[in-house]
């Protein structure tokens, strides 16, 4: 039986839109690109700990860890998205022209993975493998970092087009297309994450829109963190 429930969709400006609902009973939504970080259905849920650095992780049965790529099937031809690597193949068939990206974590967990694949169905002109520092997840569980995020929207969007992430979490995709002149749809199921991800955009959009130059993209040292590069600030 097909789960369908009402979803509410609020506007934070012409070229950010957020939907408080299931990805399934939403999709498809017209956008160019949908990149993301799905569900992997490990169980397996990091938190920081009280310094950078530390970890503590804890298995856990939530209902929304469910490793299902029936979202695919209402994605437009183009995506990116994180997988388990026992995943990777199954995404893979699913594309007539797949490419595995890597994300390579400078701080891995004890004995945790070092490294997690993303599926793409285009190749990235600036490198398949992004190494970044996987934060403490102050806002989301499963939280990936500004600057891991950038390298996917800069590598495969152009200015201007529409990226929909259909398991939002607290807006981290968003707040990298804002900051990068891309429109943005993101989608989210839990409450609380939704309103988590719904104030940080607004936060990031009370910024105001910042001129890169041309079209440049926002230096990624400063992705890592809240804090946005000032107008005119060195983009090398």
């Amino acid at each position: 039986m097909t789960r369908t429930v009402e979803s509410v969709v609020v506007r934070l400006s012409p070229s950010v839109t957020l939907i408080h609902g299931r990805c399934l009973d939403v999709l498809p939504v017209e956008c160019d690109i949908i990149i993301t970080d799905q569900p992997y259905g490990t169980g397996w849920i990091r938190g920081g700990g009280k310094q950078a650095g530390e970890f503590k992780r804890r298995k856990e049965g939530a209902d929304w860890d469910v490793f299902d790529l029936a979202w695919m099937e209402k994605a437009p031809h183009r995506i990116a998205a994180f997988c388990p690597v026992q995943g990777v193949w199954d995404m893979c068939l699913r594309l007539p022209r797949p490419h595995v990206l890597k994300y390579r974590k400078t701080n891995p967990a004890p004995y945790g993975v070092p490294c997690e694949p993303i599926v793409s169905s285009h190749a990235m002109p600036n490198g398949w493998e992004k190494e970044a520092y996987n934060g403490d997840n102050s806002l989301h569980p499963c939280q990936k970092p500004l600057d891991l995020m950038a390298w996917l929207v800069d590598g495969l969007t152009v200015e201007g087009e529409t990226v929909c992430d259909p398991f939002m979490g607290s807006g981290s995709t968003g707040v990298v297309c804002v900051r990068y002149g891309r429109k943005f749809i993101g989608i989210e199921q839990d409450a609380a994450h939704f309103e988590t991800a719904r104030k940080r955009l607004e936060a990031e959009l009370a910024q105001g829109t910042l001129d890169f130059g041309g079209g440049a993209a926002a230096p990624t040292h400063n992705l890592s963190s809240e804090a946005r590069p000032s107008k005119g600030e060195n983009n090398e």
